[in-house]
């Protein structure tokens, strides 16, 4: 861990701001807090990434205002502290940041941050689902299997991959069918791209997890199982602590999306107009395409023979099994909608 002084004016907002306000400042400052200040810049809390996924699992969306989850009991420091001081306060009460006050003004914030040394022992492998047709992308996957269809000149996969790495993941399968040789040339053993590369070879199409039941490896951890055509800003390590520390089985990662009904929207009963909202706006949660299973859930797809991600979710429902989502905020593009950007 390294504890340094960082430059907090990307991470201010005002208490008047939404939750989607919250989410773009801590994608842009990269610090996972957001400082809340009054109309005369006086601090008031700290939001984090985990209250803004509190908050959505809450029922909260983007449009919800930040004084729901905002953290009015943050830990603050006075100005004369210095290092030391501060990563003893830091450590005591288990927190990253730690806000610098004078006269109620923020004036300097620590920041706890990971070393790189921090990513080297992640036991947990990943499984990229690769073997898919790609039907929906017409003459893109002709001859190119989808994974393989490049962005910002490199395909799809190299980039799930290097965002693997720079977490610290160093084992990877992926599952391949519809020109696989295609996939396990460019890739072969993983080397040249600094991780391990394992390859599920499917004789017939299998389905989005029916691939597991070919493991031959036995997996001892948690695992993630992801969609090939995924790329996202999420911070897989989190999720992972997310999964382990809830005792979950399964978990599903969720997008928060809105809609904006582009027509006004009449509610009436037996033809009598009853309301009338102008553009109304609808906020769901959508399948992100990235998964977590602890290894006993390999022994359910086998026994059951299951082949798609809603039987197994809705089995292990069914068997009371402890199924949780992780709301995120972080960029997320299902590129195989996106094929304009996409180049062959």
């Amino acid at each position: 861990m390294f504890i340094k002084k960082v430059n907090f004016n990307k991470t201010v907002i005002s208490l008047e701001s939404l939750i989607r306000d919250c989410v773009k400042s801590l994608n842009h400052s990269g610090l996972q807090i957001v400082i809340v200040v009054d109309k005369k810049k006086n601090f008031l809390g700290t939001i984090t990434d985990g209250d803004i996924r509190r908050g959505f699992l809450n029922g909260l969306n983007l449009k919800s205002s930040i004084k729901k989850i905002l953290n009015y009991k943050s830990v603050t420091a006075k100005p004369n502290i210095d290092t030391d001081r501060a990563d003893s306060i830091l450590r005591r009460f288990d927190i990253t940041h730690l806000p610098i006050l004078k006269n109620r003004k923020l004036v300097g914030l620590y920041y706890k941050g990971s070393a790189k040394s921090k990513t080297n022992n992640i036991n947990s492998k990943v499984i990229i689902m690769a073997g898919g047709f790609g039907k929906r992308l017409g003459k893109l996957t002709k001859k190119t299997p989808k994974a393989m269809l490049k962005l910002n000149g490199k395909p799809l996969l190299v980039h799930i991959i290097e965002k693997l790495k720079k977490e610290g993941f160093k084992e990877i399968y992926i599952s391949i069918y519809y020109l696989k040789k295609k996939i396990k040339d460019y890739f072969s053993n993983g080397k040249k791209f600094g991780v391990k590369i394992n390859y599920i070879e499917e004789n017939s199409p299998m389905g989005t997890v029916g691939c597991l039941r070919l493991l031959k490896k036995r997996l001892d951890s948690s695992f993630f199982l992801v969609n090939c055509d995924v790329i996202t800003g999420l911070n897989f390590q989190e999720m992972l602590i997310y999964h382990q520390k809830n005792k979950s089985e399964a978990t599903m990662a969720v997008k928060n999306f809105e809609f904006i009904n582009p027509y006004g929207v009449i509610a009436s009963k037996n033809n009598r107009f009853q309301n009338f909202e102008e553009k109304p706006t609808t906020f769901f949660n959508i399948n992100a395409g990235i998964y977590l299973f602890n290894p006993a859930i390999i022994k359910i797809i086998r026994k059951y023979k299951i082949k798609s991600v809603p039987i197994l979710f809705n089995y292990l429902k069914l068997k009371k099994k402890k199924i949780l989502t992780y709301p995120m905020y972080e960029s997320w593009e299902d590129f195989g909608l996106e094929i304009k950007k996409l180049k062959p």
